[in-house]
């Protein structure tokens, strides 16, 4: 004996599962306050970040290539988030004061702040910067993550901090060649990477 209820129930169709929306972020180069218009650096932490993220499955992420522009600078992360059609940006800056490196990052979704910091960087703590900035992103947008994401977020890609330092710039160097297509540009990305390896 079937009741009218289970019935019911029985012609239901099965549930869909419900798939993790897809978050879109775009990583602006770090912004140089010094003022001395070097932002090799700055471009080369937003290219690692922006490499950390893209392998994520619900995370769309702009290349590198697409953010270069604001190398300068953006008064306005929520512009730049409307130039490139994401629901969310990271910005930051960064100054050097003596063997520090001071850099102040915020994360703007839908034109609000929804998290910022300041940190003090020297030595090893360059090695965890970009991994703890790739897995807050992660955590304040709620993207949710495989078992091999995860511990692909938490690999650390050196254990030298002279050879991250390095293979920053060689990073900025490469994606600056695309825009200028200057010879120098890339022999110095070329550089910049062998110093890397041999530290």
């Amino acid at each position: 004996y079937r009741s009218p209820q289970s019935a019911a129930v029985a012609d239901l169709p099965p549930p869909v599962p419900v798939q993790p929306s897809v978050r879109t972020l775009a990583v602006l180069p770090f912004r140089d306050l010094s003022g001395q218009g070097t932002e090799i650096w700055g471009v080369g932490v937003a290219d690692a970040i922006i490499s950390r993220l893209a392998t994520l499955q619900n995370l769309a992420v702009r290349p590198t290539s697409s953010v270069l522009k604001y190398a300068k600078g953006t008064d306005d992360p929520g512009q730049a988030a409307q130039e490139l059609q994401v629901n969310s940006v990271l910005a930051g800056t960064y100054q050097r004061m003596g063997g520090v490196m001071r850099v102040s990052v915020q994360l703007i979704d839908h034109g609000a702040a929804r998290w910022a910091n300041r940190y003090d960087l020297q030595g090893h703590d360059l090695l965890r910067f970009e991994d703890d900035i790739s897995q807050k992103v992660v955590d304040e947008l709620r993207v949710q993550l495989s078992g091999t994401e995860q511990a692909s977020l938490k690999t650390a890609s050196t254990n030298s901090p002279e050879a991250y330092n390095f293979l920053l710039q060689g990073r900025a160097y490469w994606n600056d060649y695309f825009i200028n297509s200057q010879l120098e540009t890339l022999r110095s990305a070329q550089q910049m990477a062998r110093n890397a390896i041999e530290k």
